[in-house]
């Protein structure tokens, strides 16, 4: 009998850029309390491959994006008071084999 077993490895990277925003790809945008839930927003969205978040004394603005600043450098502007955030997700496999 062989067995054969796949061991994944995932190694997630976070760009933050501070004081810039990717414009023109904006999905969604929501008032959240934290950062953290902008991120968690933007993992459960499907499609969604960056976020632009801006805290504010009226609220915290979170604005999801389909497309990053790789593939959109033009849509890429200064933004004040903002921040970019992309993760960057490395996969690797690793194939066991036994008998």
């Amino acid at each position: 009998i062989i067995i054969i077993i796949i061991i994944i490895i995932i190694i997630v990277i976070i760009i933050i850029i501070i004081g810039y925003a990717l414009s023109q790809h904006v999905v969604a945008t929501q008032l959240v309390l934290s950062r953290i839930e902008c991120e968690s927003l933007c993992i459960s969205r499907l499609g969604c491959l960056s976020y632009n978040y801006e805290e504010k004394n009226s609220g915290n603005i979170c604005e999801l994006n389909n497309a990053t600043r790789g593939t959109y450098p033009q849509h890429f502007i200064s933004k004040p008071g903002s921040s970019y955030w992309e993760d960057l997700v490395s996969e690797s496999s690793v194939l066991v084999k036994g008998f």
